[in-house]
């Protein structure tokens, strides 16, 4: 199963269309972005100390979109992907989300519970 599913993400990843369904109730590239695009939104209005669960992929889409990088086309899909890839995603990893006023905000890995996850540096 594992194998028939890298082939599948594989191709899905190499042609890059923004409006492909992937399955019925899958996101298209494009809805994924618009998702995350709508949790920015919302980010001021979060309380102090929140906590959020997710995926590696939709955080690694939100750092993207943080970073001010588009995702609108198969350009940007393609990029994006070739980021989120080289994002240090662990289980359990810890990443600190802090606003810096006026639609600025900082992403940082909670380097202590960092250390202890793997036991080294990453860097």
């Amino acid at each position: 199963m594992g194998q028939q599913r890298r082939q599948i993400t594989k191709q899905y990843w190499s042609e890059g269309y923004i409006h492909k369904r992937m399955g019925k109730q899958a996101d298209t590239f494009t809805e994924f972005r618009d998702r995350v695009d709508g949790f920015i939104a919302e980010m001021p209005n979060l309380e102090d100390n929140t906590v959020i669960f997710g995926h590696g992929i939709w955080f690694g889409m939100l750092c993207w979109r943080l970073l001010g990088f588009a995702a609108h086309d198969q350009h940007g899909m393609l990029a994006f992907r070739r980021f989120q890839s080289g994002l240090p995603l662990l289980n359990c990893l810890t990443y600190v989300l802090q606003s810096q006023g006026e639609d600025r905000w900082s992403f940082q890995v909670h380097q202590g519970l960092l250390n202890r996850l793997t036991n080294q540096d990453i860097y």
